[in-house]
């Protein structure tokens, strides 16, 4: 029998990606002092943009206060250990 797959990696939680990435760019610009448009997924959070993980939390707070979801404590904890930005969009 097929195996179904997950949701489609171009959709989180139901957003398109593009305003995921958008919403969290403008929230990293606003914290870190960087221009949104020099702001990309490769770049590590700590390194780059001095991100430590209690930042990244309050980061993907306000990013979801912004589209008006909920992220759960599990997925906070993941998030909290992400690396670069790319890793928070995913």
């Amino acid at each position: 029998a097929p195996v179904s797959k997950a949701a489609a990696p171009a959709s989180a939680g139901g957003f398109d990606r593009a305003q995921v990435i958008k919403t969290l760019n403008k929230v990293l610009a606003a914290s870190t002092g960087f221009a949104e448009d020099l702001i990309s997924e490769d770049m590590s959070l700590e390194d780059d943009l001095g991100v430590d993980s209690i930042k990244r939390v309050e980061l993907v707070s306000a990013a979801s206060a912004d589209m008006g979801v909920t992220v759960s404590q599990e997925a906070m904890t993941e998030l909290s250990r992400s690396r670069t930005v790319g890793d928070v969009i995913n």
